[in-house]
C-alpha cells in the first residue's frame, strides 16, 4: 500500500514547530527484574515492553453478555477508525509554540538539523580580547570515532564546556520544520508481532514437543505482558520455560505455578526444579512412553543438570550453561500432560505448590513472518500458520491475544535520498487521548522536545480494555539501531563504566568497600567503553544509506482480532496531516553522532 502525499480537496495544513534542544528526555529503560547476570539473553524470554504502573491488577467488575457485546462493538469501531487513516489532531498548539520560540523575547535561535550539527561540532569561544574570526571558534574533538581515549591538549582544555553541554546562556532550538525533506511515497504494511495464549494441554503442539529439563534462569518471563490469565499477573508468578513445539520454535511454552510462593525471584530454585522433574515429569513420561523413547531422555534431574553444566564444570574459562531439549512425540502429548496433572492431584500433600499449573504459549518479534500490505491478508496468513503448527482444540481463545502492527516506511523514489521518519510528539499526545483509560509513558528522541515514542496499557475500568484492547505503543524504528539480544543492555549503560576515571588501586578499594564479588579489571572496563564507541559509530555510519520508518502496535484479544476490518485510506483528507517528520537519514545520524559525542568528549 502506498500513500499519495497530495491533499484531497485542499491545501496542506501541516505546520512544524521548533524543539528545545536542552529538555531532558525520559529514560527508555526496560523493566529490571533484579537479576544482575550480564549473560542473560532475550532469546527465550518475553519482551513485550517495560513494566508500567497501571492499576490493572484488579479485574474489572463482571459484565453481562449484552454489556460485553456493547464494549466489543465499541472497541471494534474505535480501533477501525484509528487504523484506517492518518492523524487528525490540531496544529494550533504547535503554531503557538513555534511563534513563542522564535519571538525576540526568548533570544533563541532556531536551527535546522544541519545547522545544529555544525554548532555542536564547532563552538564559539567566550574570549572578549580576541575578535578574530579564526580564533573565535573551537572545534569539538571527534571522541566517538576515535578508537583510543582522547589525550589532554590545549584544544581540549579551552573547550567552552557550558556552551557544549548546556547551549550557553541562550541555547538554540532545533527546528524539525527547517530540517524536513518530504518524500514522494509512504508504504504502509501490516503484521502480527506477538502472540500470547493459555492452552489446555501440551497436545496443542503438532508433531511433538521439545522438553527442557534444565530451563535457563534467563529464559523466563520478566516483564508485564499487560494481560491477565486466570485472573493472574503472569510475570509475578513462579514459572519456567518448559520448551517449544517441534514445528514452532518461535513460540515458547511456559508453565506457571499460581500456588507456589514467590520469595525473591520467579524462576524455580534447584530444589523445586528437582522435585518438578524427578517427581512429576519423569514419572509421567515413564507412564506414557515406551522404552525406545525413554532411553533418549535423562533418568533424573541430577543427570540432566550435570550435562547442562558440563561446559563450566569440565572445561576451563567457561561458564555457559547448556539448555538441551528432548522430544516428546505428538501422539502421547495429551496423555503425558494428563498424567502430569493426575500425579500432582494424587500427591497433593507433597506437590501442593505445583497444583493448578497454567500452560502459556508466548511469541514475540515475529512480524516478518506475516508482513503484508493489507490487514485481511495478514490475518488470513497468520491463522493459516497457526493451524499448521497447533491444534486449535486446545486453545483458550477467550484468553488469547495478538499484537497487530502497522509500519509506515518512506520510499526515496528516483531521488534515492535515504529518509528517516520520526514521530511528532504533539501527534502522539493526541493519539494517546483517543484511547480511553490509556496510561501513557512518553520517551523523547535524542533529548528533543517534539519527537519521541509512546507506550502504555489501559486501565481495568476502560471500556476499550473490556472490549479487547489491552496495550498500545507508537515508536520510531531507528530506535532499534543499537538493540542487542542481551537483556537491558545499552551502549555506555554498564555500571562498571563509572570506574573509568579511577586508578587500578582506587578501583580495587571501591570494589572492596562495596563488597563487590565481580571485580572488573580497569583495562577491561576501558575496552568496554572503547568497544561501545566503535559499535555506535560504526552502526550510525553504516546505516546512513537506508530508510527508517515508524511503527504502531495494538495488543488485542483474539475475538477482536477476528472481527476487525479497517478500511485503509492512503490519501490525506482536508484537515489531516502525516504524524511524523521526514528527515534525511544521513543528517539524522550525524545529529545522533554529534549528540553522543558531546557527552564523550570529557572522558
Amino acid at each position: 500500500m502506498e500513500v499519495n502525499l497530495d491533499i484531497v480537496g485542499g491545501a496542506n495544513p501541516d505546520l512544524g514547530r521548533e524543539i528545545d534542544f536542552n529538555n531532558n528526555s525520559n529514560d527508555d529503560d526496560d523493566d529490571d527484574d533484579g537479576d544482575d547476570d550480564d549473560n542473560d539473553d532475550n532469546d527465550g524470554g518475553s519482551n513485550h515492553g517495560p513494566d508500567i504502573d497501571i492499576e490493572e491488577n484488579n479485574a474489572p467488575d463482571a459484565m453481562g453478555e449484552e454489556e460485553m457485546q456493547q464494549a466489543q462493538e465499541y472497541t471494534k469501531q474505535h480501533m477501525e477508525r484509528m487504523l484506517s487513516g492518518w492523524c487528525s489532531c490540531s496544529f494550533h498548539a504547535q503554531r503557538n509554540l513555534e511563534e513563542e520560540d522564535g519571538s525576540p523575547d526568548t533570544q533563541s535561535l532556531n536551527l535546522g538539523m544541519g545547522e545544529m550539527i555544525s554548532r555542536l561540532c564547532k563552538l564559539k569561544c567566550e574570549n572578549e580580547n580576541d575578535s578574530s574570526e579564526a580564533s573565535s571558534f573551537v572545534r569539538v574533538p571527534d571522541a566517538l570515532s576515535s578508537r583510543e581515549f582522547l589525550t589532554r591538549t590545549d584544544e581540549l582544555e579551552t573547550l567552552p564546556w557550558r556552551e557544549l553541554l548546556a547551549g550557553g546562556d541562550h541555547p538554540p532550538t532545533l527546528s524539525f520544520l527547517k530540517s524536513e525533506r518530504p518524500v514522494a511515497r509512504i508504504h504502509r504494511t501490516w503484521d502480527v508481532d506477538s502472540f500470547i495464549a493459555r492452552v489446555e494441554s501440551l497436545a496443542v503442539h503438532q508433531e511433538g514437543f521439545r522438553l527442557s529439563y534444565t530451563p535457563k534462569f534467563s529464559r523466563r518471563l520478566t516483564q508485564d505482558v499487560h494481560v491477565r490469565i486466570n485472573n493472574k499477573t503472569l510475570h509475578q508468578m513462579k514459572h519456567i520455560r518448559l520448551g517449544h513445539g517441534v514445528l514452532s520454535p518461535e513460540y515458547n511454552c511456559f508453565v506457571f505455578f499460581p500456588n507456589m510462593p514467590v520469595k525473591k525471584v520467579t524462576h524455580l530454585r534447584h530444589d523445586e526444579l528437582r522435585q518438578w522433574v524427578d517427581e512429576i515429569i519423569l514419572p509421567s513420561l515413564r507412564a506414557t512412553a515406551n522404552t525406545s523413547i525413554l532411553q533418549h531422555h535423562p533418568r533424573s534431574y541430577n543427570e540432566a543438570y550435570l550435562k547442562a553444566n558440563v561446559s563450566s564444570k569440565e572445561r576451563l574459562n567457561s561458564k555457559y550453561q547448556l539448555d538441551p531439549h528432548e522430544i516428546v512425540p505428538g501422539n502421547i502429548l495429551d496423555q503425558f500432560w494428563r498424567r502430569v496433572l493426575s500425579i500432582i492431584q494424587q500427591h497433593s500433600d507433597t506437590l501442593e505448590v505445583f497444583s493448578s499449573p497454567i500452560l502459556i504459549l508466548d511469541a514475540y518479534n515475529i512480524k516478518l513472518l506475516t508482513k503484508a500490505h493489507d490487514f485481511r491478508t495478514v490475518r488470513a496468513a497468520y491463522q493459516q500458520m497457526l493451524e499448521r503448527r497447533f491444534n486449535f482444540d486446545h486453545f483458550d481463545f477467550h484468553q488469547t491475544w495478538v499484537d497487530v502492527g502497522i509500519e509506515d516506511t518512506p520510499d526515496s523514489g528516483k531521488s534515492g535520498r535515504p529518509t528517516t521518519l520520526l514521530r511528532r510528539m504533539s501527534c502522539l499526545t493526541e493519539w494517546s487521548k483517543q484511547l480511553e483509560g490509556f496510561r501513557p509513558q512518553f520517551y523523547n528522541w535524542q533529548l528533543t522536545r517534539d519527537s519521541g515514542d509512546i507506550r502504555g496499557g489501559l486501565t481495568a475500568e476502560s471500556k476499550l480494555r473490556r472490549g479487547g484492547l489491552m496495550y498500545a505503543q507508537s515508536y520510531n524504528l531507528n530506535k532499534n539501531l543499537f538493540f542487542v539480544p542481551i537483556k537491558n543492555h545499552k551502549p555506555f549503560k554498564h555500571s562498571h563504566l563509572e570506574g573509568l576515571p579511577f586508578s587500578t588501586e582506587l578501583m580495587s578499594r571501591c570494589y572492596s568497600a562495596g563488597q563487590q564479588t565481580r571485580n572488573a579489571p580497569r583495562e577491561q572496563i576501558r575496552n568496554m567503553y572503547l568497544n561501545a564507541k566503535h559499535r555506535v559509530e560504526s552502526t550510525l555510519k553504516g546505516a546512513e544509506k537506508f530508510n527508517f520508518g515508524v511503527r504502531e502496535e495494538y495488543r488485542v484479544q483474539w475475538q477482536l482480532f477476528q472481527s476487525l476490518d479497517p478500511v485503509y485510506r492512503p490519501f490525506l483528507r482536508p484537515g489531516q496531516h502525516l504524524p511524523f517528520w521526514q528527515l534525511s537519514t544521513r543528517t539524522t545520524h550525524q545529529f545522533m553522532k554529534a549528540e553522543v559525542n558531546r557527552w564523550l568528549v570529557g572522558i
